[in-house]
């Protein structure tokens, strides 16, 4: 997993705006884990942590950068 997919993840939104900001390309935004998951996909899924409100806000974000939601993971599943 990169970062962001961590930062995602975890629900931290002010790592994943400093992260946006940074690098905006494809390749880095739409990147791919083991398991075929982008940042998108887990930030939808996010884990149990007191930051779950933030998770609407990444994912937001990921989406107003175009963050792909037609990759499937290896399961075949959308963000």
């Amino acid at each position: 997993m990169t970062p962001l997919h961590f930062a995602a993840l975890g629900g931290h939104s002010k790592i994943v705006k400093i992260l946006l900001n940074r690098v905006v390309e494809a390749q880095v935004l739409n990147a791919q884990d083991r398991l075929g998951r982008t940042a998108l996909h887990v930030a939808v899924k996010g884990i149990n942590t007191d930051r779950t409100s933030n998770r609407a806000k990444i994912i937001e974000k990921l989406i107003n950068i175009e963050a792909s939601v037609s990759i499937k993971d290896k399961d075949d599943k959308k963000a």
